[in-house]
């Protein structure tokens, strides 16, 4: 396996020669780059691929455009803040999969590890980002909302339908609360105006005058997530 060095960090590179897709893709993952190629593709071609995804992702790196994404995991004793408040996870063997808060702990009773209980994490914390979307709503917009859900967006922080469902990335439970606002205020302001023009970012800034504040923030920090 092929090492190089960014920035004063060595990085492994791994190579993967995939059967599935046309597409060459890199990736950043648990501090290794990942390349994968169709073995398809001829063994010249391969080797031109590799070395300009490689080159690619190193310049990427070292200017900071390509940060590896923090990924959070359900182990015991395990830190999170979840809403601006922190919880600690404790982990209880049981025969029934069960997950709670009591206090500041996170309760997970299973039988055999966490596998899958992430997408109870977001089951477990909807309710007070609902309440939280209802309460911005009646306040500022008065809008119709047919339902709220938490998804698993990497790309998307959230999208709000033409019939008043609103879905926000789940990874902004992770995020401090006043950032999950102006998404939320974001999408909310879309019940109104559609595309991003002047209208729609007078609705936004009438209510939250440091919306371009907190835009700015999302874009330069990274957020946690978790697969749910």
């Amino acid at each position: 396996m092929e090492t190089i060095q960014i920035n004063g960090k060595d990085y492994p590179v791994e190579l993967i020669l995939k059967n599935r897709g046309r597409a060459a893709t890199a990736r950043l993952r648990d501090g290794k780059i990942v390349i994968r190629i169709p073995k398809r593709a001829p063994k010249h071609e391969r080797i031109e691929v590799y070395e300009n995804l490689l080159k690619r992702i190193a310049r990427s790196i070292a200017k900071g455009r390509w940060k590896e994404k923090k990924k959070i995991k359900l182990e015991d004793g395990n830190k999170l803040t979840i809403l601006g408040k922190d919880y600690e996870v404790k982990i209880i063997e049981g025969k029934n999969k069960r997950m709670k808060i009591e206090d500041d702990k996170i309760l997970i009773r299973t039988p055999d590890g966490t596998y899958g209980m992430e997408k109870r994490i977001g089951k477990l914390f909807l309710p007070e980002v609902e309440g939280r979307l209802r309460e911005l709503n009646e306040l500022y917009f008065q809008a119709e909302i047919s339902s709220v859900s938490l998804r698993n967006n990497k790309t998307l922080w959230g999208s709000c339908s033409t019939n008043g469902r609103i879905s926000l990335s789940a990874r902004l439970l992770f995020a401090p609360p006043e950032i999950l606002d102006y998404v939320i205020i974001h999408e909310l302001a879309h019940t109104k105006v559609k595309n991003h023009g002047k209208r729609f970012w007078s609705i936004v800034e009438k209510a939250m005058p440091d919306h371009k504040e907190r835009r700015t923030w999302l874009r330069k920090n990274e957020i946690p997530y978790i697969r749910l």
